[in-house]
C-alpha cells in the first residue's frame, strides 16, 4: 500500500508585525528613527524599532527616557492595536489568495494548507510549496514565508 502524500503547510510571518502595522498607517515614517513602546509614560518599554533606530542601538526593552538618551531625535510611538487588527486582516486576506484554508496562528503570523497547490507557481516559476524566505532590508508588510512538509507517520 502506498504512503499517504505528505502535507505541506506554508507559515507566513511579518518581522516586528507592530512595527510594519504601524508603518502601513503612517507610511511617512518609514524612512525615520521610530521606536514603537508599549505601556504608559516612562514604564513603556521600546517593543520595536526601525532599522535607523535600531542601527543607532535601541533595543528592546528600553524605556522612552533610556531611548531617548541614545537617539536624541527618535519618533516615540505607542502600538496601535487598531493599525495591527487592520494589517492582520489585509495579512489573512492575502493569504487567502493563496490557499482556500487559512489559519490565524499568532500575531503577524498566518499558516496555509498547501494541500492540492503542488501545481501552483510563482510568476518566477518557483512552486507555491517550496520555502521562499524574504530577504527585505526593512520592514513592510510582506511576510517571510516558510513551508512546512509534514510526512506521514511511518506504521
Amino acid at each position: 500500500m502506498a504512503a499517504p502524500p505528505p502535507v505541506r503547510f506554508a507559515c507566513a510571518s511579518v518581522p516586528l508585525f507592530p512595527l510594519a502595522a504601524r508603518l502601513r498607517s503612517e507610511p511617512a515614517l518609514r524612512e525615520q528613527a521610530v521606536a514603537l513602546f508599549e505601556g504608559n509614560g516612562n514604564a513603556a518599554r521600546l517593543v520595536a524599532a526601525t532599522r535607523l533606530a535600531r542601527r543607532a542601538g535601541l533595543v528592546p526593552g528600553l524605556t522612552p527616557p533610556e531611548a531617548r538618551a541614545i537617539l536624541p531625535n527618535v519618533l516615540v510611538r505607542a502600538r496601535d492595536r487598531e493599525s495591527e487588527r487592520a494589517a492582520q486582516e489585509a495579512l489573512l486576506d492575502t493569504a487567502g489568495l493563496f490557499s482556500p484554508r487559512v489559519e490565524e496562528t499568532g500575531e503577524g503570523l498566518v499558516t496555509l494548507d498547501m494541500a492540492g497547490l503542488e501545481r501552483l507557481r510563482f510568476s518566477d516559476g518557483m512552486p507555491a510549496t517550496e520555502s521562499a524566505n524574504s530577504t527585505a532590508d526593512s520592514v513592510s508588510m510582506w511576510p517571510r514565508v516558510i513551508t512546512v512538509r509534514l510526512l506521514p507517520a511511518s506504521s
